[in-house]
């Protein structure tokens, strides 16, 4: 089975305790995923970028962020798109709890960013079995 197709147009909500973080990783089309996000009040663009993207976003209250991807295949290159979106990610978090970055103690970013990508491939990797 090609693994890429288990995964089309599926989303994965996942949540990060220790900042009370609400992700959700849309997988597919782009049309579908503008469609998903557009419930959630987010106006629909053009597409862009096609590697992946995300944002993060205030619905009815909840801070939501938002990943999206074109394909789930398990490559370096795949990992790699993942990982920077995880990072844009984990720094809007931070900045939106009051975080201000610090080069001497980069600790606290580094825990969020490795936390949130753990569960989004432990997540990822359960499906596959």
């Amino acid at each position: 089975m090609n693994i890429s197709k288990k995964y089309h147009n599926k989303s994965f909500k996942i949540f990060i305790d220790i900042y009370n973080i609400n992700i959700i990783l849309y997988v597919g089309d782009y049309d579908w995923y503008q469609n998903k996000i557009a419930k959630m009040g987010v106006a629909k663009e053009e597409q862009v970028n096609y590697g992946g993207e995300s944002f993060v976003a205030d619905f009815e209250g909840i801070n939501i962020s938002v990943i999206w991807m074109p394909e789930i295949t398990f490559t370096c290159e795949n990992y790699s798109i993942l990982a920077h979106e995880v990072l844009h990610i984990s720094f809007r978090n931070m900045q939106s709890i009051g975080f201000k970055f610090d080069y001497d103690n980069t600790e606290p970013i580094n825990y969020l960013f490795g936390g949130i990508y753990e569960k989004i491939l432990r997540r990822l990797i359960k499906r596959t079995k």
